[in-house]
């Protein structure tokens, strides 16, 4: 790992997941606490910066987290104010791709529509369950 702090191109992890990071890493906002975790944050299709973080602001970072789930916030795909909006990719565009602001009742559509799909190709119909007999 020659850069804690970039990716070398693209990921498939989102903002806001750990990563491992050498031992004896220090925190980025406090240089003389140990880090605890390496957290991705800002995450495009080109790859993802991190930030070395100590026990105090992985904290700081849960709360914030937790505090804008409950704040209003543009949603990417329907263009409206809503809450619990988080960062979320299309599936259609691979797990790689973009990363969206998307709250709630768009993922649920999205989800709703994938399972759809799934039922009209009869993708569920092509597996022998008779392997799974006993």
């Amino acid at each position: 790992m020659s850069d804690v702090h970039c990716s070398s191109g693209p990921v498939s992890s989102m903002p806001g997941s750990s990563h491992s990071f050498p031992a004896g890493s220090m925190c980025d906002m406090h240089p003389k606490m140990p880090a605890v975790k390496r957290i991705q944050g800002e995450t495009d299709s080109f790859g993802a910066e991190y930030f070395l973080a100590c026990q105090d602001c992985v904290g700081l970072f849960r709360n914030y987290r937790e505090q804008q789930l409950d704040t209003e916030q543009y949603c990417d795909w329907c263009k409206a104010m809503k809450k619990r909006v988080v960062k979320h990719r299309d599936m259609d565009e691979g797990s790689s791709g973009p990363v969206y602001n998307v709250c709630g009742d768009c993922r649920s559509k999205e989800s709703e529509r994938a399972a759809e799909e799934l039922e009209e190709s009869g993708a569920w119909n092509d597996y022998d369950y008779s392997e799974f007999d006993d």
